[in-house]
């Protein structure tokens, strides 16, 4: 046996390195070194040479495999199982600090940045990554966790299943999901666009007038449809007085206000058509004189003003300086072009006064012990009442529990009662002071077991029935105050009583309208209608005057079906002034045109039928309410 002596065996050693480090890089430049530390510079890259960052740590052993590769020990275990074999392929678990040519081969076992950590990404199903707020490793928008690792929410724009029945990324409320990702539903306080007409808990559905009629009311059904039942069309005759260009004293029309009241409101309701209302002054006087203006020259170049002041404008002056005035009479509305360029027409305007009507007796009557008294007034003021706002006594008793106070209005027979011997007792037995009665206040105070004190003066419900019974009864007339007191032992009077109705009365005055009615003659007065409309119910304002109505017929004709509204009733009486059938009665019933097309030609057809006496037709117009 060839024996090698121990002083050659080391140089031995190191030529089979050196051999085994050419062989395994393909013609090897004599790279691969073993530091003193024992570390080896792999050829991670595959180019023969092996790269000087690629180090291995101080433990790790480089062992030369039949291959020529270099296996190693990149985990720091010793075992060398960190596969350098110069094609990138490194299989170690980042303890070798490769240089990103000898990264991760893809199989999950290294990151390739040589710091032994493998990147968490969106989508690996491994959350607490950079920016995540979940991690589920799909793709999936209907869960929790969204491909963009967010957690599921309402208004994320996906529907998270078992959780929101929509979601359509946005917190509009009015197109079909709800911004709690609910699906709307009619009764959910929004109105759905394309879907639902209104929502009865939406509040105001709005008006009649928003849909083009001319007035009504407008409500909203349960299933979320409007109803249309109450709104109806003011039909007008053709109307047109001239407003003449660059005229600064302009042209004015007059209406007679019938109802003597106070007034407490006004509004009018205007008709100009002009195509630069910059250029118009429009004011309205009253009986008394005051003068206020609605517009004043404002809106520029802008077309007409057609609307209500002061619900659709806000007008110049102070609508207010009317109130406290009497509302009968007179009443002129002023218009004038202030610049040259453009006439107009003022097609019609409508004066709307809301008034009190008082009834006052000041006169002090005595309240008999375990006696009554009833004192009346007549009041002489004459309207239409909606309602009596209001009844003030100024009164003194020193046991009210005695006391019952009822109101009459005599010429309709209509009673209520106001106090009805509210439990008194040894408790708040005095009355003293002024007390109103109103309709929506608190009910008169009973016993509360403060004795000798007095009831507070003030404003308190009726004990029997409200003061909304007195609606639609005229105002004028006799009014009683029946007071009695039942038990004796105690007195007390009525220094000042008064009741104070509320009116509202509309009239309507359309320029260039007033015509003639020749003695035995016949008028045709047309107004056009437009528009898809079934006719459900309408009335007839008329106004005509005439010293002896008794000559008159007045018809209203309308696709062929004629109405007879007056036919030679009322003898020697003034006048035909009112709506029918609301204040005057139609010899022959207006639904005669139920059923029928609103659309087309209606004629007022005047005729006087005896000699003697002319007339004037002032004005008409047709309330139509469709199905």
């Amino acid at each position: 046996m060839f024996e090698i002596p121990r002083s050659c065996l080391w140089l031995v050693l190191v030529a089979a390195l050196a051999g085994c480090g050419g062989g395994g890089g393909g013609g090897g430049d004599d790279d691969d070194d073993v530091g003193g530390d024992g570390d080896a510079d792999a050829d991670a890259d595959g180019d023969g040479d092996a790269d000087s960052d690629t180090d291995s740590d101080s433990d790790t052993d480089a062992d030369t495999d039949a291959d020529g590769d270099i296996d190693v020990d990149a985990d720091g275990d010793g075992d060398g199982d960190g596969d350098g074999d110069g094609d990138g392929d490194w299989d170690g678990d980042g303890d070798g600090d490769g240089d990103g040519d000898g990264g991760g081969d893809g199989d999950g076992d290294g990151d390739g940045d040589g710091d032994g950590d493998a990147d968490n990404v969106c989508g690996d199903g491994e959350p607490g990554g950079p920016d995540e707020e979940c991690d589920d490793g799909n793709e999936v928008e209907t869960d929790d966790c969204l491909s963009t690792c967010e957690e599921a929410g309402c208004g994320d724009g996906f529907v998270w299943q078992g959780m929101e029945a929509c979601d359509d990324g946005n917190d509009e409320n009015t197109d079909g999901c709800l911004d709690d990702c609910t699906f709307a539903f009619c009764g959910d306080d929004h109105v759905q666009e394309g879907e639902e007409e209104c929502d009865p808990t939406a509040g105001d559905p709005g008006s009649c007038t928003d849909l083009g009629w001319s007035g009504g009311d407008l409500s909203c059904n349960d299933d979320c449809t409007l109803d249309r039942s109450d709104c109806h069309s003011i039909l007008q005759s053709a109307p047109g007085l001239d407003i003449p260009d660059d005229d600064a004293d302009g042209t004015y029309d007059g209406l007679y206000f019938p109802s003597d009241c106070e007034v407490y409101d006004v509004s009018v309701d205007l008709v100009v058509r002009h195509q630069s209302i910059g250029d118009l002054v429009v004011r309205l006087q009253s009986p008394e004189g005051t003068i206020v203006n609605l517009h004043n020259r404002s809106g520029s170049d802008s077309d007409d003003i057609v609307g209500n002041y002061p619900t659709n404008f806000t007008p110049d002056g102070d609508l207010d300086d009317f109130d406290g005035e009497a509302a009968q009479g007179d009443w002129f509305l002023l218009v004038s072009d202030n610049d040259e360029g453009f006439s107009g027409i003022l097609e019609s305007w409508t004066l709307n006064v809301t008034c009190l009507s008082r009834a006052i007796d000041d006169v002090d009557h005595a309240i008999p012990d375990n006696g009554a008294v009833a004192p009346s007034v007549q009041n002489a003021g004459s309207c239409t009442m909606e309602t009596v706002n209001v009844v003030w006594i100024e009164m003194n008793h020193t046991y009210v529990g005695d006391l019952r106070i009822q109101l009459t209005h005599v010429d309709t027979d209509t009673t209520i009662t106001l106090l009805d011997r509210p439990e008194g007792g040894d408790s708040r037995d005095d009355v003293n002071g002024v007390y109103g009665f109103a309709d929506g206040y608190p009910a008169f105070p009973d016993d509360d077991g403060n004795a000798e004190s007095v009831v507070p003066p003030g404003i308190y419900a009726p004990a029997g029935l409200p003061l909304s019974s007195f609606s639609g009864h005229d105002s004028a007339g006799e009014w009683r105050l029946s007071v009695s007191d039942s038990f004796a032992g105690d007195t007390g009077a009525v220094t000042y009583w008064e009741v104070i109705g509320i009116c509202v009365d509309s009239w309507l005055r359309e320029p260039g309208v007033p015509e003639p009615i020749p003695d035995m003659a016949t008028i045709w007065d047309l107004i056009p209608a437009y528009g898809d409309c079934t006719i459900r119910d309408l009335s007839v304002d008329v106004d005509i005057s005439h010293s002896y109505i008794g000559d008159l017929v007045v018809d209203l004709v309308h696709s062929g079906t004629a109405v007879t509204l007056h036919d030679r009733t009322g003898g020697s009486n003034d006048d035909i002034v009112g709506n029918y059938p609301d204040s005057l009665v139609p010899a022959e019933s207006l639904s005669a045109f139920d059923g029928l097309a609103a659309e087309g030609r209606w004629y007022l057809v005047v005729t006087d039928a005896d000699e003697a006496i002319d007339g004037t037709l002032n004005g008409w117009n047709l309330h139509v309410w469709c199905e």
